[in-house]
């Protein structure tokens, strides 16, 4: 017997006695066993990964072309309510607009919500000087990173899990 195996697909050629066609029964040995264990390892760490991506911080109640809004000013607001438990020293958000195709434009920006006590919930008004024409429905903002007042912080990964938006249907 081998050592130091690693943790694989479930190995089915050798170990497997089939008992139909197109089904497979495993048998119960210590490789199976094995396998299993990994699988079920893995399948934790991979629960444990989604649950720690979280969101510190939620936005609520965004809404597109808020107070004096023309071709080359787009506005946009927002609530931010701090979920972590901890004081938020900066809130890093980004935002898109979406036109009627529907397409993302990146509005590169730093919008940025400060001092977020635990619980506490925040309104913000944001606008920004582009020419982006008439046919924009709406926004997509997302949390990019959240910098805690203990200097720790949290980043997105790419997934823009902590988002909100405001689009208008065709």
């Amino acid at each position: 017997m081998r050592t130091g195996m690693k943790c694989g697909w479930i190995y089915h050629l050798r170990n497997a006695a089939p008992k139909a066609p197109g089904i497979t029964v495993f048998r119960n040995s210590a490789r199976t066993r094995l396998y299993a264990g990994c699988f079920a390892l893995a399948l934790t760490a991979q629960i444990g990964f989604a649950a720690g991506t979280s969101c510190p911080v939620s936005l609520q109640h965004v809404k597109r072309n808020t107070g004096i809004g023309d071709r080359n000013t787009y506005c946009f607001s927002l609530v931010a309510n701090n979920q972590s438990g901890r004081r938020v020293a900066v809130v890093h958000i980004n935002a898109v607009a979406i036109d009627s195709k529907p397409w993302e434009h990146p509005l590169r920006y730093d919008y940025v919500v400060s001092d977020l006590g635990p619980g506490q919930t925040k309104a913000a008004y944001f606008s920004t000087h582009r020419l982006l024409g008439t046919d924009y429905r709406g926004v997509k903002v997302w949390v990019e990173s959240v910098e805690f007042e203990d200097k720790s912080t949290w980043k997105d990964a790419g997934g823009r899990v902590c988002g909100a938006k405001d689009v208008a249907r065709r």
